[in-house]
């Protein structure tokens, strides 16, 4: 038994710091991947433009659309709902929130897609990396580009319109940011399972895009989202994601953002456990049927 105990303890050490070993080399491969995925985008300088662009071309017609429908850049109503009455304020936030969070899961979600169309998913399964440094890797492409667009997008809206805010408040901005993109990191699994599985399965990550923003209160209060949708609503990461952003930014660490950041907690590991349960089976079935290289 002694002698059994003191093998152990011998290799414990070794086991740590094969694990570590292991740790680093899986995130260096998803660092890697995020920087090829950066080479590829900035070689198409037009293409690079739009989609960092796209979010601040987008917000544009729906704040002159929100000061048209209220009368103004103040609203009672918006304050009866929302911590600002301020209409700009609320809308750029919210959108830019929504661009962020939706963008690192379509960018992660189609992270094997794209794989598929270069020729190199086979390839990549190939070598010692983990399949989920890959979906990682795009993730955090998906990240950092729409940070860049984050800081073009409300850096406009401050040039045309002036608006006021407290730095300090970007501080909790960013933790929820973090916790809505474990979550997201969790169906980005889901969706990317579905496109081994399924091989068109890009269009349900469309459809998915576009009802997902439904239930995002982006552009409005989440007291108003319709009652069929709310309980869809109050289990999408993107919404709590929105709400603690734009809530961080307007009024720092308040109560309300305490309650977003530990329901986004247990959010957390929902999704990501679904997320890899789901896509192993999914990836399972696909090997099982030998199908993994068809386009």
């Amino acid at each position: 038994m002694d002698h059994i105990t003191k093998s152990y303890e011998d290799q414990s050490p070794q086991f740590l710091q094969s694990s570590l070993s292991r740790l680093w080399f899986e995130v260096n491969c998803a660092w890697e991947l995020m920087i090829k995925y950066w080479r590829i985008r900035l070689s198409y300088p037009l293409t690079f433009l739009y989609f960092v662009s796209e979010p601040l071309i987008f917000l544009l017609p729906v704040i002159i659309y929100g000061q048209t429908l209220v009368g103004g850049r103040e609203s009672e109503m918006l304050a009866n709902y929302a911590t600002t009455s301020d209409v700009i304020l609320f809308l750029t936030f919210g959108s830019a929130s929504m661009a962020i969070l939706t963008r690192i899961y379509w960018m992660g979600a189609m992270g094997i897609r794209r794989e598929e169309w270069t020729g190199t998913l086979v390839s990549i399964y190939m070598t010692p990396a983990s399949r989920f440094s890959i979906i990682l890797g795009n993730t955090l492409f998906g990240l950092t580009m729409s940070v860049l667009a984050f800081f073009l997008q409300v850096g406009g809206v401050f040039f045309l319109y002036g608006l006021e805010i407290n730095l300090l408040n970007f501080l909790p901005m960013i933790l929820i940011l973090f916790f809505a993109t474990v979550s997201l990191l969790g169906f980005s699994l889901i969706i990317s399972g579905l496109v081994l599985a399924m091989k068109q399965a890009w269009k349900f990550v469309l459809f998915m895009d576009g009802f997902m923003n439904l239930l995002a209160p982006a552009f409005f209060p989440l007291a108003v989202l319709p009652f069929f949708l709310r309980p869809l609503s109050f289990i999408s990461p993107i919404t709590w994601g929105v709400e603690g952003f734009r809530e961080g930014v307007l009024q720092g660490f308040s109560d309300y953002w305490f309650e977003i950041l530990v329901y986004l907690s247990f959010l957390n590991i929902v999704w990501l456990c679904l997320g890899i349960l789901i896509f192993n089976y999914f990836e399972y079935r696909t090997r099982k049927k030998g199908v993994l290289g068809y386009y």
